[in-house]
C-alpha cells in the first residue's frame, strides 16, 4: 500500500503542478531514488527503504491543492480505480 500511495501522489503532484516548480523536482527525485533501490536490490527491506519516500508524498499531498474540479474528478476516479 505505501508503495502504490507513493507512486500515485508523486505522478499526480508532477501532472498537476502549477507555478511552483517544488513540487516537480521532488517528485522526480522521489522517482529516481525508487529507481536505484530496485536497481541495487534493496527492495527486500519490507518498506525500510521506502519511508523517506512516503513522507516526502505525503508532505506533497498536504500541499497539494487542486482548486478546479474537472482536475479533480479524473484523479480521484484514478486513486479509486487503483487502489
Amino acid at each position: 500500500m505505501g508503495l502504490f500511495s507513493i507512486f500515485s501522489i508523486t505522478l499526480a503532484s508532477v501532472w498537476f503542478y502549477r507555478k511552483d516548480c517544488a513540487h516537480l523536482f521532488v517528485g522526480l527525485s522521489i522517482l529516481l531514488y525508487l529507481a536505484y533501490i530496485i536497481k541495487i536490490g534493496g527492495d527486500f527491506m519490507s518498506g525500510r527503504f521506502l519511508a523517506a519516500p512516503l513522507l516526502c508524498a505525503v508532505i506533497m499531498l498536504v500541499r497539494f491543492d487542486i482548486k478546479p474540479l474537472k482536475e479533480g474528478v479524473p484523479l480521484l476516479g484514478l486513486i479509486c480505480l487503483l487502489g
